[in-house]
Order: C-alpha cells, then structure tokens, then sequence
C-alpha cells in the first residue's frame, strides 16, 4: 500500500467529523472519494495533507506509521495535494510556477532559469505535455493548469495526488485531457484519490471508490460492480430518482429579447427571448460562440450588429455597467477567475459592480 489511514476519528468541538475511518490506496490506482458536503471528505484529505492531526487512527505511507504535522512534511512524504482552487499566478511563466515555494538558487542567490526551463521540459516530455514552459500561464485554459498543478506535484517526486473537484469548470474536451494525464500517472504507478461529485466521470475515470456519508465510510470497492444510481444511493442513503420531469407552464411576460445578433465570427443572427418564471438552456459544443453571445449580451463585447429589448423596449448596452444597470447580470464560466477579486473579502467583492 503507497498510503493508508486506519480508524481515523477528528472532531472540532462538539461535531464528529470523521467516526473511525479507515481507507488505502494502492500504487497505480485511481480512488473517488465520494460523499455530500460535509461527509468528510475534506477533513479526511486535510489529515492525509498534514493540514489537521486526527484526534484518534494511525497512518501509514509506504507501509511505515507517520506523524504529520504540516502540509511540507506531507509533501517531502510524497504526497501532494491539488485543490480546487488552483496554486499558480497567472502573470508567471509555466517553469516559474513549476518551482514555487521551492529553493532554487545558486551562488549570490541567483534564480537559475535555465536548469528551471530544462527540468520542466523533462517532467513535460516525461507526461507527454506539449507545451512551452516559457508561456505564461493566464495564456492556458483550466485543464492546463490542472495539468501544470499535476506535472510540479511529479517534479517533487509524488508517489499520491489528492485532486478535488478537478473538473469542475472544465469542458468535456478539457475534461478527457485531464482524464489523459491521470491514465498516464496510473501507468506509472502514481496512485491518485480524485474527488468529485460527478458520478459518470468516476464510472468513466476511476478504478475503486469509497464513500462516505455523515463521517463514516459506508461502502467502497471496485468501480465496475457498481453504477452511477447505487453511488449515489450510497451517498445520500436513498434511491435517487434520475427520471426526467417535464411541467407543463404558462409562459409570464417576455423580459429580454434579442434579435438578428452578430458578432465577427463568433455568432452570426441569433434570436431568442426569455420569458418571466422561465429557464432557458444553451447548448453546443466547444467554441460555438455561446460564451461570447452572453457576454456580448453583458456589455463585455460590442455586437457588430442586432438589436436588444428589455420589457419590449429597445435598450443599447455598450459596457458592462450598462447592463448592469438594466438588472442584468452574468456568471462566468471561469468564476475564480472571472467574476471574484480572490484577494478581497466577500464584502468587497459583493459591492464591486455597485
């Protein structure tokens, strides 16, 4: 076994977190580690990660029992641990948040970037990652900087990568490239406890499973006994109804129009309206310009040409506080990146558009 937690219990105050759980992971295995929020599944990393000590349980890496009491003991231990909000800074190239938090000077403590660019490019060529270390890494999409996050835990020599939610705001083409480096690092007997809610991606990716629910593990095994309705029963407790429910409504008063709207050659002459107590879906693949047609629709793109109406009188929206202005509001595929200030508390960030 590369690691295993036996008995594990943790609580803080008066609530029982964790009730004797016990879980391991195998060289070259692909583990989801399912549950609801607030079954554990957290806690239960953060002791792996060093980040909390349990208050009962013993752990074990590579078969030897360890105490740890910070996340860079975890690491120097092999294990590393890719949250969902992701460890890089954009205006940095690839190499240099290859080498954050880790010594790498020389003489007069000068940074040597050239060894950084080549040992990058090994670790690259290594998981068959073509990309440049040079580039900076606000010029990548998510499933990059996953991958990025995947390839610097490699560099310091993980033997287990805890990945949370890692496809969360991905795509399906961006989904199955991550799906790619995971089958990579399994070969190489990388074992990888991979955290999600999305069961059709665990069937898809994921070798075994263990679930918990209200801290304790209720069920685990192999991935192939199982379906995605017996996971999620496993979860909640519960059958969960999957049918699809179609009703039958009264469509209210029209709010927002648009009509013949063209930008470039993103979209060209699309119409639709919305209608009060109504949900519209949009759907398409990769690149079908429905990012660019909201955001257009929000001000952040000027439309080459088209007409938009708000309660069936026309309205001109230019920037984004126009819209703003008009009720109308947008959530971004990319929300860490595109719609919070992460350095700003909720306060601030709640009043940024006022």
């Amino acid at each position: 076994m590369l690691v295993e937690l036996r008995n594990i219990q943790k609580s803080f105050g008066k609530n029982h977190v964790l009730k004797d759980v016990s879980l391991s992971i195998k060289a070259g295995e692909i583990c989801a580690l399912l549950g609801e929020n607030g079954a554990g599944k957290s806690t239960l990393m953060n002791i792996l990660g060093g980040i909390h000590q349990p208050d009962k349980g013993k752990l074990y890496i590579n078969g030897a029992e360890v105490n740890l009491t910070g996340p860079e003991q975890s690491i120097n231990m092999g294990i590393s641990f890719i949250h969902q909000e992701l460890n890089l800074i954009n205006d940095l190239p690839i190499y240099e948040n290859m080498f954050l938090e880790r010594d790498y000077k020389k003489g007069f403590k000068r940074v040597q970037h050239q060894k950084m660019i080549q040992e990058t490019k090994e670790i690259f060529e290594r998981m068959h990652v073509d990309l440049d270390p040079r580039m900076l890494v606000k010029e990548l999409d998510s499933s990059y900087k996953q991958i990025i996050e995947i390839c610097r835990a490699i560099s310091m020599n993980a033997s287990v990568i805890i990945m949370d939610e890692p496809t969360t705001s991905l795509t399906d083409s961006e989904i199955e490239r991550v799906f790619t480096m995971m089958r990579r690092l399994r070969d190489q007997q990388v074992g990888i406890i991979f955290i999600s809610h999305k069961l059709k991606e665990v069937i898809e990716a994921c070798d075994t499973y263990a679930v918990l629910r209200d801290g304790r593990l209720v069920s685990e095994g192999q991935v192939s006994d199982v379906t995605t309705k017996e996971l999620a029963r496993f979860m909640v407790g519960y059958d969960v109804r999957t049918d699809q429910l179609v009703q039958q409504r009264d469509r209210g008063e029209e709010i927002l129009r648009a009509e013949k709207f063209t930008y470039n050659a993103a979209f060209s002459d699309i119409t639709f309206s919305i209608h009060q107590g109504e949900v519209v879906g949009f759907t398409g693949l990769l690149g079908d310009g429905r990012s660019e047609l909201f955001q257009s629709i929000f001000g952040a793109n000027d439309i080459s040409s088209g007409k938009l109406f708000l309660y069936g009188k026309e309205i001109n929206i230019h920037t984004t506080m126009d819209a703003v202005k008009n009720g109308i509001a947008y959530l971004p595929r990319n929300r860490k990146e595109n719609a919070i200030i992460k350095d700003m508390n909720i306060l601030e960030n709640s009043a940024i558009a006022s």
